[in-house]
């Protein structure tokens, strides 16, 4: 996205992409995510510019070539990429063009059959105008030149600037060259103007003169108004040359200003441009200092630093820095400023190119910010790497990556324990040639999962080197790196964990049968109310089996009756708790209709495997016990044989009744009776008759007495009564 941000702010860029030092282009502006992206690798340029890099070189304009991706030509321009150690990492690729320099250098004005252009020193164009024919292009800009100005620059080690006449190699004839190699980079720049044109002209010129001498003696007034027609020829034509370069002169795209030690003496239409002024006369009657910033921004005085500039370009001839400028409205921009110094009449002229450089800046800090933001990726990329290289090691779950041809590239220390090997005997094995893959299946399964996207797993056992045998649970998948397909296998030791999912159900079936076998009531159940489970003693005390009664709520309702809304509020709260809680005495109501009474305690279990808590309850049925507690309590204070209070609670009632009468002002009265010859009936009818006698004797005394009085047995045949 930034890439294309990026070109897209700068449309004379065909496209914008990176590439590794392999010749991979690993992002591109122009395509889409489904767009293969080549390999550049075997072209030269790129070979060239690799090399160049690597020896430290970090920017390049490397030859024209015909762009695979945005299909035109283009002039590939590289900025090399390095890592914080300064070792070359990637290159990025800035292809401009060539349309863009037509484009140029058509706005500038050419001699009909004038050639210009841009040369590298390896004897490439980087352009020519006018534009080759389509047809021609590839042998034009694809093809080593072998002309004149190509040979003389290499053998001549590229001087500065010249003339020289010889064979140009693209338009088969021989041409006047005028050069000028461009500042820090290895270009030259030159014009060609055909020999024969320039020879027609030469003798166009000079005919008149030889016809002149034949004539001579014609006559001096003749040979005098043919000099002056002559004389005015040639100050026509001079004149037109020098309007045309003065007209290439105006057009520059640069401002171009001639100074000397007095002051500025003339500029070109594109400095009134760029300064914002309206004539040449404003400009060159502007002092210097409102054309700069005081200070520069490397803190240098601005007076001072002009003029050290302006001294290196008189003592060698040229010089070239770069400049913050101030326009006529105080604006700032950059500017790359090239100083020539030649003679003109005598004096030392200065030539100052002017090129604002506010575009380019603005790129290249996009080009840091990528550059920045390509660094930080990189980075984390690196940690990003490390940490996963930690994982990988640290990984209970064992590792291992195979390349197409089934050699292990890749290897955990987990997979190296699962296996019962060290990783550097793993890595390096071919699963081709392993028997113990093919004798578990593991082999078929691998060969199934290169052929498909999903993974595959299995679980298969296998026979370690120390002996032990394992279980693991595998998984394969396939993987694309680098255009290859590699497997991926991960194994996980599940040997303990079958053996403790065997403990488990084991341990499951026994309380399984512990509950069943219970020989008290148990019911288990869920949060939600369901009943999961209830024993055989349950289901025989109470009647209810596992289908009576699915929920708690349904058993509440059946046992309890009225009470059953109490009793699960009573029972909601022991899901949480942390221990066995003691639910105390109940009466349930069974089945068949009759009454238990139970002793009921609960207590939290755990979780079931869908989440859910469960608790069991277990019941002690007291029904039998609690009869037995109460007979005895009764016998405690009342007669075995007729059921009135004995000695001990005819004591207390008579306490009362004493108390009361006290109390109240009234008085108690006490009776105390025997039956007459008690002892000849039982002596000689027998015990049985004698004990049915008393019992009669107590029931027709009871109904003799009110309630509040009390008939108490003290022994045989005695009785006490309390009124």
């Amino acid at each position: 996205m930034l890439l294309t941000r990026f070109r897209e702010s700068n449309s004379e860029i065909a496209n914008v992409n990176i590439t590794d030092l392999n010749g991979q282009i690993l992002i591109s502006a122009v395509g889409t995510p489904e767009t293969v992206l080549p390999n550049i690798s075997e072209q030269s340029d790129f070979i060239l510019a690799r090399e160049a890099m690597l020896k430290g070189q970090a920017f390049l304009i490397s030859r024209p070539t015909f762009g695979r991706i945005v299909k035109k030509w283009v002039i590939p321009i590289r900025y090399g990429l390095r890592d914080r150690a300064g070792k070359l990492r990637h290159i990025l690729n800035a292809p401009l063009a060539l349309s863009t320099q037509q484009s140029f250098w058509h706005s500038l004005f050419l001699p009909e059959n004038a050639q210009m252009g841009l040369l590298r020193d390896d004897s490439y164009l980087l352009s020519l105008y006018p534009s080759p024919k389509a047809e021609n292009i590839g042998d034009v800009y694809g093809k080593i030149r072998t002309g004149a100005l190509a040979t003389f620059l290499r053998l001549q080690h590229f001087p500065q600037r010249g003339l020289i006449e010889g064979y140009n190699s693209v338009a088969h004839a021989n041409y006047n060259f005028s050069y000028y190699r461009l500042p820090n980079q290895p270009i030259t720049y030159f014009v060609s103007t055909p020999v024969s044109d320039l020879r027609a002209k030469w003798w166009k010129h000079n005919q008149p003169f030889y016809w002149l001498t034949i004539i001579f003696l014609m006559g001096g007034f003749a040979i005098y108004s043919w000099m002056v027609k002559r004389n005015t020829r040639w100050e026509a034509e001079w004149k037109q040359q020098e309007e045309k370069f003065r007209s290439i002169y105006e057009s520059s795209h640069d401002a171009i200003i001639l100074l000397t030690e007095q002051g500025f003496i003339d500029c070109n239409q594109r400095t009134l441009e760029i300064f914002g002024m309206t004539t040449k006369a404003e400009f060159l009657t502007c002092p210097p200092s409102n054309l700069s910033l005081p200070l520069q921004p490397d803190g240098q005085n601005a007076a001072s630093a002009a003029n050290a500039h302006i001294t290196v370009a008189l003592e060698h001839g040229s010089n070239h820095f770069e400049w913050v400028c101030c326009r006529k409205n105080g604006a700032e921009f950059p500017a790359e400023i090239m100083l020539s110094a030649f003679d003109f009449a005598g004096k030392r002229v200065l030539q100052a190119t002017v090129h604002d450089i506010t575009q380019r800046k603005k790129t290249e800090a996009a080009l840091h910010t990528t550059l920045a933001h390509l660094q930080a990726t990189y980075d984390k990329l690196d940690v990003e790497k490390e940490l996963n290289q930690k994982i990988i090691e640290a990984s209970p779950v064992g590792i291992a990556i195979y390349n197409e041809q089934g050699d292990c590239i890749v290897a955990n220390p987990a997979i190296a324990h699962h296996i019962g090997a060290v990783v550097s005997q793993v890595v390096g094995q071919n699963y081709h040639r392993l028997e113990s893959w093919k004798q578990s299946g593991l082999y078929e399964l691998a060969l199934e999962a290169l052929t498909k996207t999903d993974p595959s797993s299995t679980v298969v056992w296998h026979n370690s080197s120390f002996g032990k045998k394992v279980r693991l649970s595998t998984i394969l998948c396939s993987l694309q790196r680098r255009g290859q397909r590699h497997l991926m296998l991960l194994t996980t030791d599940i040997t303990e964990s079958i053996h403790a999912q065997q403990a488990l159900e084991e341990s499951e079936e026994r309380f399984r049968r512990v509950v069943s076998e219970a020989p008290i009531p148990i019911i288990i159940h869920a949060e939600d109310g369901e009943v999961l489970e209830v024993n055989k003693v349950w289901t025989e005390t109470t009647g209810y089996s596992h289908s009576d009664i699915p929920t708690t709520k349904i058993w509440t309702e059946k046992a309890y009756g009225i009470e059953s809304q109490r009793v699960q509020q009573k029972i909601s709260p022991v899901y949480t708790l942390k221990q066995r809680s003691d639910q105390g005495e109940a009466t349930i109501t069974c089945k068949n209709g009759s009454t238990r009474i139970w002793n009921i305690s609960a207590a939290p279990v755990g979780k079931l495997p869908d989440g859910r808590r469960y608790a069991i309850s277990t019941a002690e049925d007291i029904t039998d016990r609690k009869a037995a507690q109460e007979q005895v309590e009764f016998l405690a204070y009342h007669d075995v044989l007729t059921g009135l209070p004995n000695r001990l609670l005819s004591k207390d009632h008579f306490e009362l009744a004493v108390s009361f009468a006290a109390r109240e002002n009234t008085k108690v009265a006490v009776v105390f009776l025997d039956l007459d010859n008690f002892k000849i009936i039982n002596d000689s009818l027998g015990h049985g008759i004698g004990d049915a006698l008393l019992k009669v004797v107590a029931t027709r005394l009871k109904k003799c007495l009110r309630d509040t009085d009390t008939l108490s047995r003290q022994g045989g045949d005695e009785f006490l009564i309390v009124l």
